[in-house]
């Protein structure tokens, strides 16, 4: 600690008996009054500031008890809204597999993903499934204006090989060289809202191909 002390001026010519103290704290950088007798030692001009220091925590944990008070009641009142919305949709889980996914690794589900999306468009806490034990090619997939929705991944989802990848769009001048890159994307999320991605699968983005490619020849374009 700095301390830095200065007596009072006198007021009305009678000398005073205690004097302010500012003393610098280096661990929280800020200025702290104290006000200490006259006669005071270096010994009793430490116990004010020790004095002073379990003042300010002792504030600071009453303000830390109301914060964190606050915080139980938003998260308990979050939860119990989401409880309510869980129980009335029990129909929300929505499987690619019932929309025409073969889930055998060979057969593009592009289509089969995007019509359980739209199948789900609207439900509450909608999530849309690909169960374990089966293996999607997708192709490149953009989700345009979705909102509340949830993509579980317990299976395996797999790019396309390099070969099967459509070519990338124009480039666009208006555009940064890293937004222009994302539209070039196996998933590319266009204003959407609270999306989530779970589950307990695997993703193979299959993109060693593209490693090899890029060493030799750094001007392709390669997706994200």
């Amino acid at each position: 600690v700095a301390v830095a002390a200065a007596a009072a001026r006198p007021h009305n010519h009678e000398q005073r008996d205690t004097v302010l103290v500012r003393a610098r704290d280096r661990v929280t950088r800020k200025d702290l009054i104290l006000k200490v007798s006259r006669d005071a030692g270096m010994e009793d001009l430490v116990d004010s500031y020790k004095q002073k220091i379990v003042e300010i925590a002792d504030r600071t944990q009453q303000w830390l008890a109301k914060a964190d008070a606050a915080y139980a009641k938003d998260a308990r009142a979050h939860d119990e809204e989401r409880a309510r919305a869980a129980g009335s949709s029990h129909t929300a889980m929505i499987s690619v597999m019932d929309h025409g996914a073969k889930g055998d690794g060979v057969v593009d589900d592009r289509a089969a993903f995007e019509a359980a999306v739209a199948a789900a468009r609207g439900k509450t806490n909608a999530v849309v499934h690909l169960p374990a034990g089966h293996t999607f090619l997708l192709s490149p997939i953009a989700l345009v204006e979705e909102s509340e929705l949830e993509i579980r991944i317990d299976g395996t989802v797999r790019a396309p090989p390099m070969e099967r990848w459509p070519p990338p769009p124009r480039e666009d001048s208006a555009l940064s060289a890293e937004r222009q890159r994302m539209r070039y994307a196996f998933l590319e999320l266009r204003r959407c809202r609270a999306i989530v991605i779970s589950g307990r699968g695997t993703i193979q983005g299959q993109g060693q191909p593209w490693w090899a490619l890029r060493k030799v020849r750094p001007e392709v374009r390669a997706p994200a």
